[in-house]
């Protein structure tokens, strides 16, 4: 009885095989294979946002700033909760300093991602090039690394020393935009 039911197994598992190399040769989808494929489904959402980004990097390095906020404007709003292009978005408006638009941006991030420190990193920039030194702070706090087990003594040495430089990083971006712009 085993090796019947071992026999089956085996039978069923390169019965299902089959079936995913033959819908993946004829390009369809089988209802029972539909599944499985969340995995592949989040890879190519990856990688649609990864080309989302390139694309807008490649209009950027050409001249086009605007246009490249424009499409990826447009593809952050077909796509809310994506946030590598989000974040690159939000860079894009702090760029052309358009830092209401890029607050926005990174807020409607941690909306759905509260712990992204990149992000909060970024919004720390948006929050000193407008001179809002302790949202700045909150936000460049908020994106260290947490320090469990070293106590608060600790993670206040690593904020103090750490966002005093990006304070004023985000000053001189702020200037330069201001002269160039």
């Amino acid at each position: 009885m085993g090796s019947v039911c071992r026999r089956l197994r085996a039978f069923s598992i390169a019965l299902v095989a089959g079936a995913a190399l033959l819908a993946a040769l004829s390009g369809s989808r089988c209802a029972a294979l539909a599944a499985p494929s969340s995995a592949v489904d989040q890879s190519s959402d990856q990688s649609s946002d990864q080309t989302a980004v390139d694309s807008a990097r490649r209009r950027v390095a050409a001249g086009d700033l605007a246009g490249a906020t424009a499409d990826l404007a447009a593809y952050v709003a077909a796509h809310p909760k994506t946030i590598e292009p989000a974040r690159y978005l939000g860079d894009l408006y702090y760029r052309a300093s358009n830092y209401a638009a890029a607050e926005s941006t990174f807020r409607a991030i941690l909306r759905y991602a509260a712990d992204d420190q990149l992000t909060h990193d970024r919004l720390g920039g948006v929050y000193a090039a407008e001179d809002r030194t302790n949202d700045a702070i909150e936000q460049f706090e908020a994106s260290l690394p947490t320090s469990s087990g070293y106590g608060d003594s600790a993670t206040s040495t690593a904020s103090s020393s750490s966002i005093s430089p990006r304070l004023t990083g985000c000053r001189t971006t702020r200037a330069r935009n201001t002269r160039s712009g």
